[in-house]
């Protein structure tokens, strides 16, 4: 029975050598590992070895040139695959979050042109407007904000020095640590507020205390990026009266460092607010 088998099975893989025929010219041709006459036959055609000429001719014409889109081209979709981007709800809104970032930095960026066109005061105006926080000028009562009605700023276009700013409210805008660049060379600034700005952090605390030196009232109320550290940079401002602070993660450091601004700093109260809920302590991501 098995030899039967065997036999069978023999015959069977022979007819199917011998019935099995290439039927597309635009694959490589392959030589039967079996001398069988059907294989005998193809190889006296002269069009089976059409596509493997072809194929040489193809490699020797493209030898030691580039590809038709190699990697490292400027298509927008391998840039796409290119980017460190996490494909995942969070990668993506991260992913944005970077580019409006970015975009922002570009536009609080310092600009001297500017500056040498219009001066430090009016320059700064123009900045504090175009974020969407408002200014007033010394000797006037009147805050000046964007004219929505007009779609303009209803400031001069050019150098005028009877424009000198005093006081700053840049409350809910967002201001980043370069974009405080804009502030110095207006030290006649006296009154600033800062309250609910997201990314005033440490950092911008020391250069707010450099660029505006003769400051008597500054408002730092619900800036959750503000702690004690940053509020020891303030020592420096003795003209400092009045100071309102938030302490958000209820830390007994954060209240200590206020009672000794006011012990530094003659005249200084400090107002320090409870938050509307306890913050977690920010994770060090170094």
């Amino acid at each position: 029975m098995l030899s039967q088998r065997v036999l069978k099975t023999s015959s069977l893989h022979k007819i199917m050598q011998s019935s099995f025929l290439p039927i597309s010219t635009s694959c490589i041709y392959k030589k039967f590992k079996y001398d069988d006459p059907v294989s005998s036959d193809l190889s006296k055609d002269p069009t089976v070895g059409e596509p493997k000429r072809k194929l040489k001719e193809w490699r020797k014409t493209f030898k030691g040139k580039e590809p038709m889109l190699p990697i490292n081209s400027e298509n927008s979709f391998f840039q796409m695959f290119r980017t460190e981007i996490e494909f995942t709800p969070w990668g993506l809104k991260k992913h944005l979050k970077k580019k409006i970032q970015q975009k922002q930095l570009e536009v609080q960026k310092y600009n001297p042109e500017k500056y040498e066109l219009l001066g430090f005061d009016l320059a700064l105006a123009y900045f504090i407007i175009s974020i969407g926080g408002k200014v007033k000028f010394k000797g006037s009562d009147q805050w000046i904000s964007f004219n929505f009605g007009k779609k303009s700023i209803d400031l001069p276009d050019k150098f005028d020095s009877k424009y000198i700013i005093s006081e700053i409210d840049a409350s809910d805008c967002i201001i980043h640590y370069e974009g405080l660049e804009n502030f110095k060379n207006c030290p006649r600034v006296i009154w600033a507020s800062f309250a609910r700005c997201e990314e005033i952090d440490d950092w911008c605390i020391d250069r707010i205390a450099s660029y505006l030196p003769f400051i008597e009232y500054l408002d730092l109320s619900d800036c959750c990026k503000v702690s004690e550290r940053g509020l020891e940079a303030l020592y420096k401002t003795s003209t400092l009266r009045t100071l309102i602070v938030t302490n958000h993660y209820k830390s007994a450091a954060f209240e200590l460092t206020c009672m000794m601004l006011e012990d530094v700093v003659s005249g200084l109260r400090v107002d320090i607010k409870e938050p509307k809920e306890k913050m977690k302590p920010p994770i060090n991501e170094e």
